[in-house]
C-alpha cells in the first residue's frame, strides 16, 4: 500500500442503465447496502461493480469473477377492483323507504 490513501469506493450499479455511486468510503475494510428498487417496472437482475478509485481510467474492464449479480424476482398481487357503487333506487321502487312528512 505504500502510504497511499486509498480511493474512496466506488459502485457501478448495472441493470437498464448504470448508476455510479461514490461511496465515500477510503478504508480497507468496508461492506456496502443496497436497497432493491420497488417499483415493478424496474425489477431486473442487476450487476455490482466495485472499484477504488475512479474507474474511468481502468484498461480491460472489470473481471466477472468479481462482479457480483442479483437476480430479482417479484409477483405482482392482482389489480385492485372498484367497489361497487350504490345506485339510488329509481321512483317505482321506494316501498322500502320512510315516506316524507311535510
Amino acid at each position: 500500500m505504500g502510504g497511499e490513501p486509498l480511493g474512496p469506493v466506488i459502485v457501478w450499479v448495472i441493470g437498464g442503465t448504470i448508476d455510479q455511486i461514490n461511496t465515500g468510503v477510503a478504508a480497507v475494510e468496508w461492506s456496502y447496502r443496497w436497497t432493491a428498487p420497488s417499483d415493478p417496472g424496474e425489477i431486473v437482475s442487476y450487476a455490482f461493480q466495485f472499484w477504488c478509485g475512479d474507474p474511468g481510467g481502468s484498461d480491460g474492464g472489470y473481471p466477472a469473477g468479481l462482479q457480483r449479480t442479483v437476480d430479482i424476482v417479484a409477483q405482482a398481487g392482482p389489480a385492485p377492483t372498484a367497489a361497487p357503487t350504490a345506485e339510488p333506487p329509481d321512483e317505482a321502487d321506494r316501498s322500502g323507504l320512510i315516506p316524507e312528512t311535510s
